[in-house]
């Protein structure tokens, strides 16, 4: 739980499963292209098509990323479950960190709220696709 402000530093310091921090990584992608949207310079791309180049290059990078990460894990043995338990528990990951996103920006960024919400709705309705 790398730098999150809002746990305790002992909670922080314990050990935890390594696909926690595929799932932050996963979700700091998606918040990367939800931020360079707010952010960016005027186009005469319609927004639709803007979101839609978002989603899709967060997409890509998960994609490659969690390849990347399972072939080294693999070559490092350090991959200690099989395929479909480990996309139940990355989920399961993703929803949690979501779900802390989404409290966290309603205290501080409540404008920025939307981010988290679209991550847990897209997660819920992949109910059962895997990743």
């Amino acid at each position: 739980l790398e730098g999150e402000p809002a746990r305790p530093l002992r909670e922080r310091r314990r050990k935890q499963p390594a696909l926690r921090d595929v799932a932050g990584m996963l979700r700091s992608f998606d918040y990367a292209a939800c931020v360079a949207l707010r952010g960016r310079v005027p186009s005469k791309m319609p927004k639709a098509e803007l979101l839609r180049a978002a989603r899709q290059w967060s997409e890509r990078v998960s994609a490659v990323f969690l390849k990347e990460y399972f072939r080294e894990a693999k070559v490092r043995d350090l991959s200690s479950c099989n395929l479909p338990d480990r996309r139940i528990l990355l989920e399961a990951f993703l929803l949690k960190k979501a779900l802390y996103e989404l409290s966290y920006e309603f205290r501080h960024r409540p404008e920025w709220a939307g981010i988290p919400l679209k991550g847990i709705l897209g997660l819920l309705r992949r109910e059962g696709s895997g990743l």
